[in-house]
């Protein structure tokens, strides 16, 4: 067991519990601030598991500590076997310092359900082999909901980066030999997607792209009613995500200027909190009608609260209410099929491929780090119509400059997050 505390001024320090029980305190000699305490943090994940495999070094870890020549502290010679739920721990540790605590609960969530109290929890890390992935593969793949329906191809694969992470932890800590799951692959779609799943993470990038089409998307509008209408045309036309929307407020949306400043998320496990990634700290543009939208809300609301969609007592919704409750109730008065409310961003991102729109604004409205995520889910939306005779006779001239107005321009290896060259 270990674990990472301040001395009286302030300064980080970890404790321990030596092979004897004795608990042990080492100063890393640095002032605790969000760097140093993400870093500690990692250190003291690695000490925990060391620990636990018996292969820690005191002398190597803390070559100047009085403790080693007080005591003659030595590492023992036979390392001890460290299951894969013990490692799962581990690793969570180690995530503390690098992720959101939204992330972290994810993450902590899945390991818990498709690691640690799967028959592959219970393995040893060192007596991990392949054939113990394929089974664990099998196993995921054959695992329902509490309505006894499949997993969604996203859930599986959820739980597969989490494995995936798990393992890079133990190999780098060189408790593993080999890449297990080297030359394997993510679940592929097997068409099977569960819109009803209990959802992990609270803000999915990951959900099977089912887009709404036109007739849907005004049906839907259509149906709503006063403060819904606001907000699913919100969600239709600016790709904004469902956090974003329902913690929107008012001192952030600029209707003279069509621009909404985004920063800040509403999350069903931990309230407002900041968005999902930095890139996610943006401003989107709207157009006409969902400044329409905006503008009768902001009646409706007047100044009994800040927040653009807030709830009877003017504090933020429920998010579950809003986005569940709510956008059934409204899908069954449009007689629409049912599906979760993030299709709306995924049917703006359609919509907006197939308008032709440039991919690089699409990725800054979606609040995209680079262009690899619009074109890993949405490159079989993006149009591919013939040139005309016009276009092709500017492409064989060197001296003409190729038409903009057609075709998507060609995203450039830092928007697409690959290295030149590759």
């Amino acid at each position: 067991m270990a674990w990472l505390e301040k001395d009286r001024h302030g300064r980080l320090r970890i404790g321990f519990k030596y092979y004897d029980g004795l608990k042990c305190r080492e100063p890393l000699g640095v002032s605790a601030n969000k760097q140093t305490i993400a870093e500690a943090k990692r250190l003291c994940a690695t000490i925990q598991l060391e620990l636990k495999a018996r292969t820690f070094d005191y002398a190597k870890r803390f070559p100047d500590s009085d403790r080693i020549r007080q005591r003659g502290i030595a590492t023992p010679e036979k390392p001890q076997a460290i299951s894969v739920t013990e490692l799962a721990d581990s690793w969570l540790l180690s995530k503390q310092g690098e992720v959101k605590k939204s992330t972290h609960g994810y993450y902590k969530e899945v390991a818990g359900i498709f690691i640690q109290r799967d028959a592959i929890g219970t393995k040893t890390v060192s007596e991990l082999r392949q054939e113990d992935i394929d089974r664990w593969r099998v196993r995921v793949d054959e695992k329902q909901t509490k309505a006894n329906e499949p997993l969604s191809t996203r859930r599986k694969n959820m739980a597969w980066d989490v494995l995936n992470q798990i393992l890079e932890f133990a190999r780098v800590r060189k408790l593993l030999d080999e890449d297990l799951l080297l030359g394997m692959k993510p679940f592929k779609d097997s068409g099977q997607a569960n819109v009803d799943d209990l959802e992990l993470s609270d803000e999915s990038e990951d959900a099977d792209v089912m887009p709404y089409d036109a007739d849907q998307i005004e049906a839907i509008i259509a149906a709503a009613e006063g403060w819904e209408r606001a907000l699913v045309t919100l969600y239709f036309f600016t790709g904004i995500r469902r956090g974003e929307a329902l913690a929107l407020t008012w001192d952030r949306v600029y209707l003279d200027r069509d621009r909404a400043l985004i920063n800040r998320s509403l999350s069903v496990r931990y309230g407002i909190t900041t968005p999902k990634t930095k890139s996610s700290r943006r401003m989107i543009q709207y157009g006409p009608r969902v400044r329409a939208e905006l503008s009768k809300q902001r009646e409706r609301v007047q100044l009994r609260s800040k927040y653009v969609f807030p709830n009877e007592s003017g504090a933020a919704p429920n998010v579950r209410w809003a986005t569940d409750v709510v956008w059934r109730r409204i899908l069954t008065r449009a007689e629409v099929p049912h599906r979760p409310i993030g299709q709306c961003r995924h049917s703006f991102a359609v919509l907006a491929l197939k308008q032709h729109k440039p991919l690089n604004w699409i990725q800054r409205q979606m609040g995209h780090r680079t262009l690899q995520m619009l074109l890993k889910h949405y490159w079989r939306w993006i149009p591919t119509d013939d040139l005309s005779a016009e276009e092709m006779s500017s492409l064989e001239s060197a001296a003409t400059p190729l038409a903009s107005n057609h075709a998507h321009p060609l995203p450039t290896p830092t928007e697409t997050g690959t290295e030149a060259g590759s």
